[in-house]
């Protein structure tokens, strides 16, 4: 006899081996062959199951593999190991059974099928749903238990939830009582008075400290993490918030944590009133007053900002590369220019032509409406929000008919689950049917709501858009005869860009623009005066070679485009599945950005 194990295991590996171990001295004690690791099913999984929208993997494999006739029985060392829902549990024992796979429960010492007689059980069934009713039960005054007891450690003031901030350690030690205590760790509490007593000195920016904290101790420290450091009053206070969600009422619970300060409160608010006015100027510093992508181009490795660099030249006795009378620029990681960091980035931006392409961008994309009058503003806004209000009253009622679809697929369920034997057959095809029906509506209205959501999106996009001033055509005019002017344009329209190398000489720049995201797509070996770089917004596009990538794709140098982009497509299995993105490669995705005319045309010269 071959047996297979089902396991469900915590985080513990302690958990998993003890299963095993006490599995296998049942297959020992009855002379069934040594179970190998391939038999064994199982994955770290938490909360309760939900069969009536999907098996969970485990369950999924091991009935794939009953139905190859893999093994000749089923192990579980406790009910709660196969589910610690009673719906979801009994579904999961019904669906083994009708394989005629027998399946033993240790805990309750009971076989579903005889493994001998192939006879079942009868009392199996009654027996079971009582036992997962009982792991229910359990499962919910576990989580109520656990909740009372973190409850009760962080009102005696012990760090039992979240991070330890910098500068401060776990007490440590054997004492229950004070070993989760927050204290003060020698080795770390100096780089946080470092950094508000450099912060505060006359010149210094969150940068420049970050860049001397991070070559004295030879740690990486970006300016997100000194601003947050900075900006935690832990640090004169001695009060650390920690905030709880209860499992029984999902409401939110705050515990103040006390610790010795280590800064006194005036340098804090030194720092504090730093921080609030020191606000980024539009004025870049009189060195870069000419360099109109100053701070806007971000290294998405390392965090700093790129610096413009003079190009050598190309020809004999020239130190620089000229352009109309004028030294060109190359943008790269400061960094790794200033060996600052162990950044990665080989990423080298054309100064002339990032700039012409994004001011193409800007005036085609982001200001295009500056020649509006105030009423036919005001006529777009009144017409968005229209269309804004219908699309989320959409939302609404595909989400009520997909709540009515889920009632009729958990009716039916009952319904199979309660009927006497000798109907089951039936019950089992008119759930079968039932179900697969309704999950292909779901599948369309989520599908909808999917697309509806992002059309919201680009209607909150518009509309924060044309509710800003306006920017009358001449300040367009007047930049493109002042750098200073445009350099304000850029500032005031563009939060930062990100470059991501997608080949030698071709890019993708992430915007981050003050109406949204978008992407431009740059390939520099175009040759001759016209030249064409293509975008698209970021609610049709997710770069998965850059940090919005999602994690359920494979990350990689290609797009995810968005299904509504792509309705035209999308085939029944694709709707059925909820397919909710395509993937494009770089020269793919160009296409389809000519297609809709997302396209720049810019002249070097």
């Amino acid at each position: 006899m071959k047996a297979a194990y089902l396991i469900r295991c915590s985080t513990k590996k302690q958990d998993y081996e003890r299963q095993v171990r006490d599995l296998n001295k049942l297959v020992k004690l009855w002379g069934y062959e040594p179970t190998p690791p391939e038999r064994i099913y199982g994955e770290h999984i938490t909360g309760k199951d939900d069969a009536t929208v999907r098996d969970r993997a485990s369950i999924q494999h091991i009935k794939e593999d009953a139905e190859k006739k893999l093994f000749d029985v089923i192990l579980v060392s406790e009910v709660s190991r196969m589910s610690r829902d009673v719906t979801s549990g009994m579904w999961y024992v019904r669906q083994l059974t009708n394989l005629g796979m027998p399946i033993y429960f240790k805990d309750v010492e009971i076989w579903t099928i005889d493994p001998q007689t192939g006879i079942k059980n009868s009392n199996a069934e009654s027996i079971l749903n009582g036992a997962f009713m009982a792991a229910s039960k359990y499962l919910k005054s576990m989580k109520t238990q656990i909740a009372s007891g973190r409850r009760n450690s962080l009102a005696e003031n012990k760090l039992i939830l979240g991070g330890v901030p910098l500068g401060y350690k776990k007490n440590g030690g054997k004492d229950k009582e004070t070993r989760l205590q927050l204290i003060i760790d020698e080795k770390t509490a100096p780089i946080v008075k470092d950094i508000f007593e450099m912060y505060v000195q006359e010149g210094c920016t969150m940068k420049t400290v970050g860049l001397v904290v991070a070559q004295k101790y030879g740690m990486k420290f970006s300016v997100s993490r000194i601003h947050l450091t900075l900006a935690r009053p832990l640090y004169y206070s001695g009060k650390h918030l920690v905030t709880m969600i209860d499992p029984d009422t999902s409401e939110k619970e705050d515990f103040w944590l006390t610790a010795e300060p280590i800064i006194s409160e005036e340098l804090f608010n030194k720092a504090m009133v730093k921080r609030n006015t020191n606000r980024k100027v539009v004025e870049p510093y009189p060195v870069f007053r000419t360099y109109i992508l100053s701070r806007l181009i971000k290294c998405p490795i390392c965090g700093y900002s790129f610096s413009p660099r003079p190009r050598s030249g190309g020809k004999k006795g020239e130190k620089y590369r000229m352009i109309n009378g004028k030294i060109t620029y190359s943008w790269n990681c400061i960094s790794r220019i200033d060996n600052k960091d162990n950044c990665d980035s080989h990423i080298t931006l054309n100064d002339e032509k990032c700039t012409i392409i994004l001011w193409e961008f800007i005036k085609e994309e982001l200001i295009s409406s500056a020649n509006l009058s105030n009423e036919q503003r005001q006529e777009k806004i009144e017409h968005l929000s229209e269309k804004l209000v219908n699309a989320q009253n959409d939302i609404e009622s595909y989400k009520v008919q997909q709540g009515q679809m889920q009632k009729r697929i958990k009716k039916a369920f009952e319904v199979y689950m309660d009927a006497p034997e000798q109907i089951q057959d039936i019950a089992k095809q008119k759930y079968y049917e039932t179900a697969q029906k309704c999950q292909l509506e779901i599948a369309q209205c989520e599908n909808k709501i999917e697309s509806l959501i992002s059309q919201t999106n680009m209607y909150l996009d518009e509309l924060e858009y044309y509710k800003q001033p306006v920017k009358p055509i001449d300040i367009i005019e007047e930049a493109e005869k002042d750098e200073t002017v445009k350099r304000k344009l850029f500032v005031e329209l563009i939060d930062k860009i990100h470059p991501y190398s997608v080949s030698f000489g071709v890019v993708v720049l992430e915007i981050y623009a003050k109406t949204g995201i978008y992407y431009i797509l740059l390939d520099t070996h175009q040759r001759g005066k016209k030249r064409i770089a293509r975008y698209i917004s970021g609610n049709l596009a997710i770069w998965q070679g850059g940090k919005r990538k999602l994690s359920d794709y494979e990350e990689g140098n290609y797009f995810l485009i968005d299904s509504i982009l792509l309705a035209h497509k999308l085939t029944e299995d694709d709707i059925k599945n909820g397919k909710k993105y395509f993937d494009f490669d770089f020269k793919t995705t160009e296409a389809l950005c000519s297609y809709n005319k997302w396209e720049i045309n810019y002249d070097l010269w």
